[in-house]
């Protein structure tokens, strides 16, 4: 979880530094790359832990 914590915030100051050179575009594309990471792997969470828990329903 550390590091994916660690790497959100890099891709926000890599954001942050696109954005203060006056490249907006390129800022906003790696902010939505990262979120569309990040709910990929909320999905990802999600589905194993259903896997998971339709286990328990079999018995």
């Amino acid at each position: 979880m550390a590091k994916r914590f660690i790497k959100k915030l890099e891709n926000i100051f890599i954001a942050i530094t696109f954005a203060e050179s006056g490249e907006f575009e390129t800022a906003r594309e790696i902010l939505k790359a990262s979120k569309e990471d990040s709910e990929i792997r909320h999905k990802e969470k999600v589905r194993d832990v259903s896997v998971f828990a339709s286990g328990f329903n079999k018995h």
